[in-house]
């Protein structure tokens, strides 16, 4: 599944964001989110997020960082662990366009309940409003860099 929003904020700011565990809960669908392992983002790097629906809470694992370009990770925890995420990110005209592709991999009882309970459409609205969230935040804040539009 593959999904993609164009953010009209500059490639770096996008990407301060999306590589900030804390800020996740403002535009990721999370409760909380914290980093837990030592040291900065990058691959190999953990982190918790608590939810609110199920699995309640779930652990990822960063498997490719390149500053401004990509993010990977891959779900460590709870029914769908070996699932991976990336997001991908691009420059044009100091905008950024962001692509998410999950390559979801269900495991135990959900693998032959999953079809029944939570449909693939479900997940790509997921993704696609979590892009929007990802873009209404990085549009609405109060840009204070230089250069930023007001």
């Amino acid at each position: 599944m593959e999904t993609s929003v164009t953010v009209d904020r500059p490639v770096e700011a996008v990407w301060k964001l999306i590589a900030d565990y804390a800020k996740y809960p403002m535009w990721a669908g999370c409760l909380e989110s914290e980093q837990t392992s030592v040291g900065q983002f990058g691959v190999g790097a953990t982190w918790r997020e608590k939810r609110s629906r199920m699995p309640k809470v779930m652990d990822f694992r960063v498997t490719e960082g390149e500053p401004s370009l990509k993010f990977a990770f891959e779900i460590i925890s709870g029914p769908i662990r070996g699932s991976m995420m990336t997001y991908n990110l691009e420059s044009a005209q100091g905008k950024t366009k962001v692509t998410e592709k999950d390559d979801f991999n269900l495991s135990g009882m959900l693998k032959l309940l999953g079809p029944f309970v939570d449909r693939p459409e479900n997940w790509e609205k997921e993704a696609t409003d979590r892009l929007l969230s990802l873009k209404h935040v990085m549009e609405s804040e109060t840009r204070s860099e230089p250069g930023a539009r007001a």
